[in-house]
């Protein structure tokens, strides 16, 4: 039986909209991937349906000033001028109820600053990805975090599924 690719399998298999995309948190920039040369986004995850579209790429600090929590996820040092937008954008998160006050300790952080990020799809990025990105419906992310169990990948009182971007 012929093997095939395991991205392919789980968008077919899960009905996925959209395809698996991998992202990579490098420490330098990657040779023979172009830089995003795109209009600048208000968030980092606005780079998502680029990759989910088949294009990979690779960003730097400065593709992603325009999203205080992002820059604050990545470690990625925002401008004096600009350095207050991230307590502005966590009170807003938590004045409308996004998350709670003290979920905010919480928010993960990249141990490191990397270099560039890059996007591309999962099947052919381009680059080593470090997460493997998928849009799921609940009942999709269910069977993932299922199959992750099985797998031995995961902690059966892990809770998989993350809120929108």
């Amino acid at each position: 039986m012929p093997r095939v690719n395991p991205e392919i399998d789980v968008q077919l298999l899960l009905g996925l909209r959209q395809p698996p995309i991998a992202i990579g948190f490098l420490q330098s920039v990657p040779a023979g991937l172009p830089r995003w040369d795109g209009p600048a986004l208000a968030a980092g995850c606005g780079f998502w349906p680029q990759a989910m579209a088949g294009r990979s790429f690779y960003t730097l600090a400065s593709d992603h000033f325009n999203c205080a929590v992002g820059c604050h996820t990545h470690r990625l040092e925002l401008s004096p001028e600009r350095a207050g937008e991230l307590g502005q954008a966590i009170g807003l998160m938590t004045d409308c109820g996004y998350i709670a006050p003290e979920e905010v300790a919480g928010i993960p952080v990249l141990a490191s600053t990397p270099r560039a990020v890059a996007y591309g799809p999962a099947d052919n990025p381009g680059f080593a990805a470090d997460v493997v990105l998928i849009a799921a419906q609940p009942a999709q992310a269910m069977l993932l975090y299922e199959a992750a169990l099985l797998a031995g990948a995961g902690n059966p009182l892990t809770n998989v599924l993350g809120r929108p971007a």
